[in-house]
């Protein structure tokens, strides 16, 4: 997609619903009285020309995602906490918003969790590959006794 091809918002029109939902149309975002947000797809900027500095990540500790309720809708959810990426030092992951409230940039979080899922599957390739020689290598020896054995008892 171009961004000639993309709907700006200039042309659009918005319905407010009786229930506080709003309607973005042609677009066809979708927000509820819950402050949930609903489109067909959503994209963030990722183009290299944007970018500088650019480097490979290593393994970053990361506070484990949490299930809870949200106390507003009592609603069953799951994601991290905040204040506990700011404990891990991961304080460019969070902002604070108008009301004060803490949040988290979730694409930035996921992408560290998805950069440590495959280190973490790459170490254990590594290792299993590791272990599968060592066993090989027992089970030459396993062998190499059991025929000398077999040939001890045999004279």
């Amino acid at each position: 997609m171009t961004p000639s091809d993309m709907t700006s918002f200039n042309n659009t029109t918005s319905t407010t619903g009786s229930n506080g939902s709003l309607f973005i149309s042609p677009v066809n975002i979708y927000f509820d009285q819950n402050g949930k947000m609903y489109a067909s797809q959503f994209y963030s900027t990722s183009d290299e020309r944007m970018k500088e500095d650019i480097s490979t990540l290593d393994y970053i500790e990361m506070p484990e995602i949490k299930q809870f309720k949200w106390k507003d809708i009592d609603e069953k959810s799951y994601g991290f906490i905040a204040q506990e990426l700011e404990e891990y030092g991961l304080d460019e992951l969070v902002s604070i918003n108008k009301d004060g409230y803490k949040t988290v940039n979730y694409n930035a979080a996921y992408a560290i969790a998805i950069n440590n899922a495959n280190k973490k599957i790459k170490n254990l390739e590594e290792e299993n590959k590791d272990l599968r020689t060592e066993v090989s290598l027992l089970t030459d020896k396993l062998n190499m006794l059991e025929s000398l054995v077999m040939s001890k008892l045999n004279q």
